[in-house]
């Protein structure tokens, strides 16, 4: 049994980091596909320049997605005792958003809580909706992505770190039916027709989070089509139903993983099913392929997770893991594996050098 781990690099490889972008370089794709992101996400932009002008060494014109989302995510949760009011709250809102006019209070909770709104919808535009006719495109399957993945059998697991939808696309291009698989009751109605089971242990751009401001439920639903959501399905509704993607932010204090009695039932019930199924995967696996994930040391709760994938492992034989990184790269993150998560004497990890 096979089991594959695909990193933002492995996109950034398949399609170019100029359309989907690792995390370093959102901030230029961002100008660059969208010229008018400032106008369209003013409270983003506002963001940002706080951020360059007091807390991180970021710019506008080029910014790394987990510096920005950190930043925006530790002040939202620091509003009750920071609430500064040094701030610039936008001279001009887009009409036609609900959910702008539920936070008309210029406090500074309400700033970071929709520029954490409008970052997921710049994400969702470029990780999503701009990417979806190069899915379609024939030139993947020459890809070598889509022939390493074309190779994998019904048995094998394929865990995405990344939103996007590229794995899904790929695998259908030889089981038609193949789907991301969300709930432990997804899995047990699977049929071998739909090809390697397919994780998402981040989130999913085909996933929509929907939680009821009134009566405080929440569903966790899937596109009609199994496409990335779209920008006018991310709002609030007249019923009062609040729609986002289903995503993880790539910040060091996850809640969904370190709070998970806070979180609704139904968010904790896929999140753990993604992980639960993983170190499974590890446990059982010949042979672990990893393609453009570098097990970034502020991921402590995914490493720690893969660390314990590793350790129920028998003694005999030992993980092979083969690392396709840069040449520049992989070196310090195979002797960082065998030091802190895999250990050399569970794990054998090679280098294969970057994805052509």
């Amino acid at each position: 049994m096979k089991t594959v781990v695909l990193g933002a690099g492995a996109s950034a490889a398949t399609l170019g980091d100029d359309v989907a972008p690792i995390s370093a370089s959102f901030g230029k794709t961002l100008n660059d596909k969208i010229p008018a992101w400032q106008t369209q996400y003013p409270f983003l932009k506002s963001a940002v320049a706080y951020l360059q002008k007091q807390q991180s060494n970021v710019s506008e014109d080029a910014w790394p997605l987990d510096a920005v989302w950190n930043g925006i995510d530790e002040n939202c949760k620091l509003a009750g005792i920071i609430g500064n009011n040094d701030f610039e709250w936008p001279p001009y809102i887009p009409p036609g958003k609900r959910l702008y006019r539920q936070y008309q209070n210029r406090s500074w909770r309400c700033f970071w809580i929709l520029s954490g709104w409008e970052l997921k919808r710049a994400l969702a535009k470029i990780y999503g909706t701009s990417i979806k006719e190069r899915l379609s495109d024939p030139a993947i399957r020459c890809k070598w992505l889509a022939e390493r993945l074309r190779e994998l059998e019904e048995g094998d697991v394929v865990a995405s770190t990344n939103y996007d939808l590229l794995a899904e696309s790929i695998i259908r291009q030889r089981w038609p039916s193949a789907s991301n698989c969300r709930t432990e009751q997804e899995y047990r109605s699977r049929t071998t027709a739909q090809g390697p089971l397919i994780l998402k242990l981040h989130g999913s751009l085909d996933w929509l989070f929907r939680s009821n401001w009134i009566t405080n439920h929440s569903q966790i639903d899937r596109t009609a089509d199994s496409k990335a959501i779209t920008d006018d399905d991310i709002d609030l509704d007249q019923d009062f139903w609040e729609t986002r993607p289903l995503v993880i932010a790539p910040v060091r204090y996850k809640d969904e993983i370190v709070f998970p009695s806070a979180q609704p039932p139904e968010l904790v019930e896929v999140l753990k099913f993604q992980w639960q199924r993983l170190i499974d995967a590890v446990c059982k696996a010949d042979e672990l392929e990893v393609f453009g994930y570098r097990f970034p040391p502020d991921d402590s709760y995914g490493n720690r997770l893969l660390q314990e994938a590793v350790r129920r492992r028998p003694a005999d034989p030992r993980l092979r893991v083969l690392l396709y990184l840069p040449d520049a790269e992989c070196p310090e993150v195979k002797k960082r594996l065998e030091r802190d998560i895999f250990r050399a004497d569970k794990a054998q990890v090679e280098c294969y050098g970057a994805i052509p």
